[in-house]
């Protein structure tokens, strides 16, 4: 997991090898202040972003999520939220890996490792051994609007 704002040159410096990393962080930079939601092909199904609103709601109203086929790179538009944090090993997952979404659900837990604080240029990029809860209030915006790039991994490994 990597957690920075979009202003910070250091942690994109140390990914410059990875062109599309840096390709999802320009076209993050590139929306304007209030871009259409839906969802925009930069890569067709290999790297694409979701823009999304939504309300956040409380901790044990949010469930537990990890990808085998993707990478997160989650970024806050407007508004904030908390993305909690956990490696995978200490969740319990609640059913099989779902294929058609590329995800694998895990039970409920209160207490997380990580509580991320989701602000307006704020991102989190999100390895397959992440689990990761999105969308838990902050207690100081009653929702998002975000950026949700999906980053296959063989981008990532094959450069």
């Amino acid at each position: 997991m990597i957690f920075d704002t979009i202003e910070n040159g250091s942690t994109e410096n140390f990914l410059k090898d990875s062109s599309a990393l840096k390709e999802a962080l320009n076209w993050i930079r590139s929306l304007g202040q209030d871009p259409e939601e839906g969802t925009h092909y930069l890569r067709g199904e290999e790297m694409y972003g979701m823009i999304q609103s939504y309300e956040t709601k409380d901790r044990s109203d949010r469930l537990w999520e990890s990808h085998r086929k993707y990478v997160d790179l989650q970024y806050c538009l407007s508004g904030g939220e908390v993305i909690d944090w956990e490696k995978i090993e200490k969740l319990t997952p609640d059913g099989d890996y779902m294929a058609d979404k590329d995800a694998i659900l895990y039970q409920k837990t209160e207490t997380p490792s990580v509580s991320l604080i989701m602000q307006p240029g704020r991102y989190a990029l999100l390895f397959p051994e992440d689990g990761h809860r999105p969308g838990v209030i902050d207690g100081a915006h009653p929702g998002t609007k975000k950026v949700v790039v999906k980053i296959a991994l063989n981008l990532l490994q094959g450069e």
